[in-house]
Order: C-alpha cells, then sequence, then structure tokens
C-alpha cells in the first residue's frame, strides 16, 4: 500500500476514534473541545519550504511521496451559485493536519490546504494562545479548499495568511466569522455563495489585492469593517436581500470606483465610504433616511450625488472635503443638515436647502467658497456657530421671512464670514 493510501486510511481511523472518544463531552465549538482531539503531525514550519510550493514536477517511490499538489477548476469564480460541486484536488505531501469533532484540516507542501467535515468550524482567536492550529503555517498556505458539507467559519480562520490567493468555500456555509481572512494580502477575488447570510466584522478587512467579490443573493448585511482597506477594490453591486451597511464596510476602499446601493438598504452607517478617493458618484436609495457622521467623508473624486426622496438627516461631516463636488440639491424630506456636513468641499457653485430644514450645524458649509449665494429657508430655527465660515464679499446669503436673527440662533452663526447678509429675502 503506498504511503498516501495508508496516510488516508489512517487519519480516517484516527477521526473515527476521535469522535467516540468525545461523544457527550460538551459543544464542539469551544476550544476546550479541540484540545481533547489528536495532535497535529510534527511538522515544523519551516519545512514547509516555497521553492517546492513552485515546482511542477513530481516525483514518487515505494519508499516516500512526494506527489505535488494540484487542484482543477481552483479559482472562486467556477463556483457555480446554481449548482456547487467541490472541485477536484491532489494533496501533495502531506506537512500538517489534525482531526476535530466537526472537520479535519491537511495542509500539504506546496500551499494547499484542505478543510473537511460536517458541521462548524468554531472560533479562533487573534494572540499565539488561542490562534488556529495552522497559524504557524500562515505564510505558507496558498490555496484553501473548504468542501461541501462545513456549515459555519468561524472567526479568525485565516487571519494573515499573505501568501493565500484563492479560497473555495462552498454552498453548505451559511456564516462568515469575523476576521475570518482578515489581512489575506494576496487575495485577488472571493465568491461568497447564495447559502451565506452573515459575514462578521472584519471579515475581509486589509485584504488588500481583493479586485473583485461576488456577495451572496441570501446576505442581510455587511457588518462594519467588512471590506474596509481593500484598496485595489473596483466595482461592488450589493445584492437586493441587503438590509443594513455597517460603519465602515468600505473605509479607505481607495480604488473603488462604483458600488450600487438597492433599495433594500435602510441603512447606510458611518464611515462607510471615508476616504474611498476614486468614487465618482452615489445614488442613495428611497429606503435610507439617514445620511451617518462621515459616510462619504474624503471622497475627494466624487461630483454626483442623488439623495433619495426620504432622507431626513445629514450627519456630521457626512461629505467633508469632497472636493471635487459642484452642486447638490437637497430633498424636501431633510430637515436637519449636521455639523460640518459640507465643509471643504470648495468646488460647489450652488446648493438648494429646502423649506423643510429647521437645523444647520457648526461649520456645516465652511470653505464652500464658490457659492455664489444661498438662501436660508424661513422655518430654521437653530443655527450652530460658524456656518459660513470662510466666506468672502463676492458671496450673498439671503434669510427668509426674518429681519434679524432670532435668538435661538447662535451669536456667532455669522463668525469669520465677509458675505452679504440679506434679511426678508
Amino acid at each position: 500500500m503506498k504511503k498516501q493510501q495508508f496516510f488516508k486510511v489512517l487519519v480516517c481511523s484516527m477521526a473515527l476514534c476521535t469522535v467516540f472518544s468525545l461523544c457527550g463531552c460538551g459543544d464542539s465549538d469551544s476550544n476546550e473541545s479541540s484540545s481533547q482531539t489528536k495532535a497535529p503531525t510534527t511538522v515544523s514550519a519551516s519545512d514547509v519550504s516555497s521553492s517546492d510550493s513552485g515546482s511542477t514536477a513530481a516525483e514518487s517511490s515505494p519508499e516516500e511521496s512526494t506527489e505535488e499538489s494540484t487542484l482543477v477548476e481552483s479559482s472562486a469564480e467556477v463556483v457555480s451559485k446554481e449548482e456547487y460541486k467541490d472541485p477536484e484536488y491532489t494533496l501533495g505531501t502531506i506537512v500538517a493536519s489534525e482531526t476535530y469533532p466537526d472537520f479535519t484540516w491537511e495542509l500539504d507542501k506546496n500551499g494547499l490546504m484542505v478543510i473537511s467535515g460536517n458541521g462548524d468550524i468554531f472560533d479562533f482567536g487573534s494572540s499565539r494562545f488561542d490562534a488556529s492550529p495552522w497559524y504557524e503555517y500562515r505564510n505558507s498556505i496558498k490555496t484553501v479548499i473548504i468542501k461541501k458539507g462545513i456549515r459555519r467559519i468561524g472567526k479568525h480562520l485565516l487571519t494573515e495568511c499573505e501568501s493565500l490567493d484563492s479560497i473555495i468555500i462552498p454552498d453548505s456555509v451559511i456564516s462568515i466569522g469575523e476576521f475570518a481572512f482578515s489581512e489575506c494580502s494576496s487575495l485577488k477575488s472571493i465568491t461568497i455563495p447564495d447559502s451565506v447570510t452573515s459575514i462578521g466584522k472584519f471579515a475581509f478587512d486589509k485584504c488588500s489585492s481583493l479586485k473583485s467579490i461576488t456577495l451572496s443573493n441570501s446576505l442581510k448585511s455587511i457588518d462594519s469593517s467588512c471590506f474596509g482597506g481593500c484598496t485595489d477594490l473596483e466595482y461592488v453591486t450589493i445584492p437586493d436581500s441587503v438590509e443594513k451597511i455597517g460603519d465602515c464596510a468600505f473605509y479607505e476602499c481607495t480604488n473603488l470606483k462604483g458600488i450600487n446601493i438597492p433599495n433594500s438598504v435602510e441603512k447606510i452607517g458611518g464611515d462607510v465610504f471615508y476616504k474611498c478617493a476614486n468614487l465618482t458618484n452615489i445614488i442613495i436609495p428611497d429606503s435610507v433616511s439617514i445620511i451617518e457622521e462621515r459616510t462619504f467623508a474624503l471622497c475627494t473624486s466624487l461630483n454626483s450625488i442623488s439623495f433619495g426622496n426620504n432622507v431626513t438627516s445629514i450627519g456630521k461631516f457626512a461629505f467633508g472635503n469632497c472636493k471635487s463636488l459642484t452642486s447638490i440639491t437637497i430633498p424636501d424630506s431633510v430637515t436637519s443638515i449636521g455639523d460640518s456636513a459640507f465643509n471643504g468641499c470648495e468646488s460647489i457653485t450652488s446648493i438648494d436647502i429646502p423649506d423643510s430644514v429647521t437645523s444647520i450645524g457648526y461649520h456645516a458649509f465652511t470653505g464652500c467658497t464658490k457659492i455664489t449665494d444661498i438662501t436660508i429657508p424661513s422655518g430654521v430655527t437653530s443655527i450652530k456657530d460658524n456656518v459660513f465660515n470662510g466666506w468672502t464679499s463676492s458671496q450673498t446669503i439671503y434669510i427668509k421671512g426674518k429681519s434679524e436673527a432670532p435668538s435661538e440662533w447662535n451669536k456667532g452663526w455669522d463668525n469669520e464670514c465677509d458675505a452679504k447678509i440679506v434679511w426678508n429675502a
């Protein structure tokens, strides 16, 4: 019997023994139960040679197999959303493996890692004391196949696997945990099957080479910082199953050029597109009622905004330093404009404030020095300090229905403002 065949029989036998010995001993998702399973094969991380991972020839003998790993249809794009089948593969020389009650992992010398089983991959931690057992091999892992049967991908599954460039996720998976693939800086694309309904915080954070993502059509929310720092990401289509986009979900995606937000989305969190410097236009659907703090701040190429008809509030610094914006039409559903909402929007030439607005925050229009004139509606009962800071004598502020500033307005509302003020306009 060849060594590889012998190994497969041995692993199956040991896995069976493990299941019998652990039956009824508690939750299989806990790290406590994992300590009762068999130990990984005793091969150090230094044994995983980078030169072997680049070889193409295979040699074998009755004494020792040195077969190279192969993968058929290994890229994420081959995962069909209509009918999923595990890709064909052949593992090379195994350098480490371990069996738990619900799953088994195997890693070969060429960086191919296969995770199989029926159940959940439990959560791991971020420290060396509770990290995954393959964490020491993280810089050698290049391709990961998660086989059909795995239901849940736990936290920190492949954190900091900087050489990982391909992941296959089967349609049996329903959730992806926090930080599962964070800082996988070589990962270029990912397809998340329609079986997945939730993706945790920071799941793909700082995957700096990630260019293409296909999201599940069953996804309910995109959690906080999920794709933050994915600096190569260019376009994103959010499926119409998504109802919430969490804080910082796409922050500092500096190459993001376009994203569609469907009408199913009811909440867009703060800092979601912060520093997306190449984003040029955005359409906010009618389903969204609040633009949160810094949602589009420092989107320096943003030149077009289309507000939904149900937006009621524009948050602090929501469009701060959007230096390419030239005009804004605020819908008549808006009642409040937050502090520094348009601060530093130096290219805006016109902005219409609807009669529905009742409050304007600190520095809301500071630095908007290319606006010829602006009209404050009669219904505005609250204006904070320095709203028009930096405005020049060539600009005009028209104030409707008032002969002077009411007592409810801050006394410094026109501080540092040289614009002409016309009352009872």
